[in-house]
């Protein structure tokens, strides 16, 4: 699934607009990540997507169909959504908290089905946290439930997942895991738009990169393209340099993004 997102623009209330004149081409089938400083408008933008916000300008197009001429149940169908989270207080165990993600396929009144159970504990599976499935959701740590949220969202079965900062709250290996789950995912035809503080994560994991600065693109395209020492230093208003690793376990070199140390003079 392709997003063609053209002349966007958006506000809250009578302010100035968080996002204007946005124009911005998601793939299929790749990740893109979505990247600028607090308050850029990534998480408005990915919103946006999603239909849980009104244009004021502009249109935003999956596979050629207007998102505001889609109806909710067909959204649903369509997309699949991990915000960020503080603690959500989701009563519960964590296999049942994935089976919320398949009520969108099921009809009024209607139990969940042997598949329905199935897909929960396939997503369970592919976040690794199969063995979590009988615990209380409310009894695990911060980085269980962001990896519980995702499978949901898993289980979903969209053709499209966004993602807002998918590795909050997970331990610098959980974090690998995650992003080369979204990586396997991609590769398997679906298509993910996720919003990271990393720049080393959107070198690392993402097809395509889309710098947001004062609501508008600073620059899209291959991130290996886009993640320049200039293009971050721009964005973050920090100097940044671009370092080459030596090869790792892999047997591959990876780019580490950093930004320099002292104020600028």
């Amino acid at each position: 699934m392709s997003l063609a997102i053209n002349k966007l623009s958006f506000g809250y209330g009578q302010k100035n607009p968080v996002i204007e004149g946005l124009d911005l081409e998601i793939p299929s089938a790749k990740v893109t990540a979505l990247l600028g400083t607090n308050g850029a408008g990534k998480t408005t933008l990915i919103r946006l997507i999603l239909g849980l916000l009104t244009p004021w300008q502009g249109t935003i197009a999956l596979d050629g169909q207007e998102l505001t001429r889609l109806k909710i149940a067909q959204r649903a169908k369509l997309a699949a959504y991990v915000p960020q989270f503080s603690d959500p207080a989701l009563p519960g165990s964590a296999l049942e908290i994935v089976l919320t993600a398949r009520f969108s396929r099921l009809s009024l009144g209607c139990a969940p089905k042997g598949q329905d159970w199935q897909a929960a504990e396939e997503a369970l599976d592919l976040m690794g946290i199969k063995g979590l499935s009988g615990r209380p959701f409310m009894d695990l740590s911060g980085g269980e439930k962001r990896k519980v949220l995702i499978a949901r969202a898993l289980a979903q079965k969209a053709k499209l997942l966004v993602l807002d900062e998918p590795t909050a709250s997970l331990d610098p290996v959980a974090q690998i895991d995650c992003l080369s789950t979204l990586r396997s995912l991609a590769e398997s035809g679906l298509t993910i738009v996720m919003t990271t503080h990393f720049p080393d994560h959107a070198l690392w994991a993402s097809d395509i990169a889309a710098l947001l600065k004062d609501g508008s693109i600073l620059s899209s395209g291959p991130s290996n393209e886009v993640m320049t020492p200039d293009n971050l230093t721009e964005l973050y208003g920090r100097p940044f340099t671009v370092v080459k690793t030596e090869k790792l376990l892999s047997g591959r070199s990876y780019k580490v993004c950093l930004p320099l140390w002292g104020k600028p003079s």
